[in-house]
């Protein structure tokens, strides 16, 4: 099992978001889709859930350090960017 750490920056971004602190485990360990992105060298996952009263994709940034995982931000996916995403290669289905 790996260990979860939250960088300060998924922190603000929970609060700033009014996003769930349970919401970036959740994704991270349950999600429906994984990518990499080739741009940033990060790990995606994607979950959809309900968020503030609507059901959308939300996406975890992470890295893989060892026995650890650095969640590294948080945020919802608007209809079109996980598909143009895929479809210019920036993210590759893993």
């Amino acid at each position: 099992m790996r260990i979860l750490k939250f960088t300060r920056h998924l922190e603000l971004r929970l609060k700033l978001r009014d996003i769930p602190r349970d919401f970036p485990q959740e994704i991270y360990l349950n999600g429906d889709e994984r990518y990499f992105d080739v741009l940033t060298d990060k790990f995606i996952a994607v979950k959809r859930m309900k968020y503030h009263g609507k059901s959308r994709e939300l996406v975890v940034v992470y890295e893989e350090k060892g026995n650890e995982a650095h969640l590294i931000t948080i945020h919802p996916l608007k209809e079109y960017q996980k598909e143009a995403r895929i479809k210019s290669g920036r993210w590759s289905k893993i």
